[in-house]
């Protein structure tokens, strides 16, 4: 090639930069952080500087830079297979300034590998795919993947990663996905890519271990949250148990009173007056079945004070009821339940056993209770409709 034939050659490359450069500025959306300009001239450049290392011809290094540059053109027009609008613009540009059609169709097929998906195979694909990854064996790769990242997350659907995801597979892609095809690459990147490999990873001990004091600290607050319902819970059925208790106190003072007074009352009159009798026992029924039912809502459960210790690790019984535990020996129980607080599984099933026997005594207090005064409601009516039936017949 003539000096004259170069420095033609050099001022078309110029002319096709200042191009790229201003279409580039121009009409690439503002959501491309990663494949811009900066991008763009990188690319180009370390590809020359491989070229050149590897002892490729000045005429190939023509067509590597122009490709280099038209690489990521077709970012204007579409994010997805930007690599197929990217050979078109170039084939466009390139007709247009009449370049040779066989020049052109190898830098499609240069434009075409720089796709992940799309394999190298000449040296001069191999250099264009190192050059265009060349970004993970410098100084800036951790800016440059946050670049990418935040590109990603406004250009793909449905992507979101977390600290923790980005850098496992920035960790993945570093370590088993990616590779330098070159040999001047590999000279040329390998040490810096395996800085950012190491530097990867503390990155990513560093959000695990923040994750984990997350997840220790939401669990400690759950376990917060969960102790004061336990706490709130045993305190309402603590306070209910004796509303129970003192509702049927009520109804066995009020209904033993009425016997008090009522009896010697019928007593007195039923002598001579038969037709008050059947009003008088539905009024004594009433009064006893209510008080019946008054006491078996205040009666304890029956206890031992023993339970079957084999049955604790089952969740089957605990050791927190005074009933399960009364008759026991104090160096016996000692030891069980040192047993069961030791294991939080255990632990956590007492309380809820605890919590379930508590409130399935108190519905048994509330069942009773309830039919106590739905008794003495309808008795009570029941006994003054009969009284009046009973005064009108009489008369």
């Amino acid at each position: 090639m003539t000096a004259a034939a170069a420095i033609k050659t050099n001022l078309k490359i110029k002319a096709v930069e200042v191009y790229v450069v201003q279409l580039l500025n121009d009409k690439l959306p503002a959501s491309i952080y990663f494949h811009n300009v900066e991008h763009t001239l990188q690319v180009k450049k370390i590809a020359l500087e491989l070229a050149k290392i590897e002892k490729v011809k000045k005429e190939d290094r023509e067509i590597l830079a122009l490709a280099a540059l038209f690489h990521d053109t077709g970012f204007i027009n579409s994010y997805e297979e930007h690599e197929g609008e990217s050979q078109l613009i170039a084939v466009a540009y390139l007709r247009d300034k009449g370049y040779p059609e066989d020049k052109i169709a190898r830098i499609k097929e240069l434009i075409k590998v720089t796709d992940p998906k799309v394999a190298p195979a000449c040296l001069l694909e191999k250099i264009i795919c190192d050059a265009d990854m060349a970004y993970v064996g410098q100084n800036k790769y951790k800016t440059r993947s946050n670049q990418l990242r935040k590109e990603w997350e406004l250009n793909r659907t449905n992507f979101y990663p977390t600290d923790l995801q980005w850098e496992e597979e920035n960790l993945s892609f570093l370590q088993n996905e990616h590779t330098f095809y070159t040999a001047a690459a590999k000279m040329k990147f390998k040490d810096r890519k395996s800085k950012n490999i190491e530097k990867t990873k503390n990155r990513l001990q560093a959000v695990l271990k923040l994750e984990e004091k997350r997840l220790d600290e939401f669990s400690v607050a759950k376990n917060k949250a969960a102790l004061t319902m336990f706490k709130t819970s045993l305190r309402n059925h603590i306070d209910l148990t004796a509303i129970a208790d003192n509702k049927s106190n009520i109804m066995l003072s009020v209904n033993a009173l009425l016997l008090t007074i009522g009896m010697p009352i019928f007593a007195s009159y039923l002598s001579d007056k038969l037709y008050l009798l059947a009003p008088s026992i539905i009024f004594m029924f009433t009064c006893i079945t209510t008080m019946v039912f008054a006491t078996l809502s205040t009666r304890p459960i029956k206890m031992n004070g023993k339970t079957n210790l084999a049955k604790i690790p089952a969740g089957k019984t605990n050791l927190f009821f005074f009933g399960n535990f009364y008759n026991i020996g104090l160096n016996t129980y000692q030891e069980e339940i040192k047993k069961v607080i030791s294991n939080k599984e255990h632990l956590d099933t007492s309380i809820i056993n605890d919590l379930y026997y508590l409130g399935h005594s108190l519905g048994d207090k509330f069942r009773y209770l309830r039919i106590c005064y739905n008794v003495f409601i309808v008795g009570i009516a029941l006994s003054l409709l009969a009284f009046l039936v009973s005064f009108w017949i009489g008369a």
